[in-house]
């Protein structure tokens, strides 16, 4: 049945219970389609212009920003988009889809081992400037 319908058996079956009870018309689409988006175009274009040309240690004042404030993160961008757009989304993936409509790529925090020794790191790295 997927190979032909493209759907899964459970909602062929929905599909047939909702036919078999009120014939097409519990067939048609009720879904209110269109999106959520906030942001126009424009107002889209202008925030992609701001976060390529500012960090967030630029726009925002030292206790709003995480770390030393080099780069966009999800709670420093919903910050400064309520304060210059008026604009709250209420998922995080919502942020982060807009990060990436921007042209912003999501950075992963580099994974250190807690039992690393600062100190065989150093006699690593000078072994490694001899060779």
């Amino acid at each position: 049945m997927i190979e032909i319908t493209g759907c899964s058996r459970r909602r062929l079956l929905a599909w047939c219970r909702s036919y078999g009870e009120y014939g097409v018309a519990g067939l048609v689409d009720r879904r209110m389609g269109g999106n959520s988006a906030k942001l126009n175009g424009n107002e889209v274009e202008a925030l992609q212009a701001k976060l390529h040309q500012y960090r967030p240690n630029q726009l925002l004042r030292s206790d709003e920003y995480r770390g030393s404030g080099e780069f966009w993160t999800v709670s420093e961008l919903a910050l400064w988009l309520e304060r210059e757009f008026a604009v709250v989304y209420r998922s995080a993936t919502s942020y982060r889809s807009l990060l990436k409509e921007c042209g912003l790529s999501r950075q992963r925090p580099v994974q250190q081992y807690k039992s690393r020794s600062e100190a065989k790191v150093m006699t690593f790295e000078e072994e490694l400037e001899k060779n």
